[in-house]
């Protein structure tokens, strides 16, 4: 399984490092999965581009966890269409100031709101709130565990064994999973006995191992002029693209 970093809107990226594992994957002649570590919106130039992209490699396979944005968009769009088609002025969107969207407007949902806009008129389809809301919070592949961020085990496989989704956090019957795409303190959680936990979330230059090689850091900081990173969990190796 080839585990994708941080797209964050840097859909030229994306789309570059899909097509270099492919090639790696022709030349190897392996067919690994891929699985998309979350936050795939707010920040970069193209965030309705990267929802496209990563729908389409869904319908092929590949696997995607919600990150902490990508919960936040989520949050915005039930706010405005209760999960429905949204059609609306841009501006209007814009001003909306409610507090349970002033996380999302300080990270780049302004950055969201425009790729999704047409001039002055944002729309934004229901398939694409469906997809948002669908979101698991974790994927397991044998022995490696994804989510975006990093997260006590017991939660992780809480949230794995009841397939919780972004609609469980939004509707408040799994907020106390919420660790799973915000957690930080990678030195704090109990580790796996076997295997290794991939995620994204916090920035590093290069990808990192912790805890004794069973955690792994992914997010190389592609948005803020870093790499989009990408780990193979069958042979360990990385491939990524600037």
């Amino acid at each position: 399984m080839w585990v994708i970093g941080d797209i964050h809107g840097c859909l030229d990226q994306a789309e570059r490092l899909v097509q270099l594992i492919r090639s790696h994957t022709v030349a190897s002649a392996h067919n690994d999965q891929l699985c998309f570590v979350g936050d795939l919106v707010d920040r970069g130039p193209d965030s309705r581009g990267v929802i496209e992209f990563v729908r389409k490699e869904a319908e092929h396979g590949a696997r995607v966890v919600a990150g902490n944005h990508d919960v936040n968009f989520a949050r915005a769009c039930i706010r405005w269409a209760g999960g429905g088609e949204i059609r609306e002025r841009k501006q209007v969107l814009l001003n909306d100031r409610a507090p349970e969207l002033a996380t999302w407007w300080g990270h780049g949902g302004a950055e969201t709101i425009e790729s999704f806009s047409s001039g002055e008129e944002v729309e934004i389809s229901a398939s694409v709130v469906e997809f948002l809301l669908a979101m698991p919070l974790v994927y397991r592949q044998h022995t490696t565990w994804v989510s975006h961020a990093v997260a006590d085990i017991a939660k992780l496989t809480t949230a794995w064994e009841h397939r919780i989704t972004v609609r469980d956090i939004l509707n408040g019957s799994a907020e106390h999973l919420a660790e799973i795409y915000t957690g930080r303190d990678v030195e704090a959680k109990p580790i796996l006995s076997d295997g290794v936990h991939v995620s994204g979330h916090t920035t590093v230059k290069e990808p990192a191992f912790h805890r004794k090689k069973t955690v792994l850091q992914l997010d190389t900081a592609c948005v803020y002029g870093g790499k989009l990173t990408a780990w193979n969990s069958r042979t360990r190796e990385f491939l990524s693209v600037e």
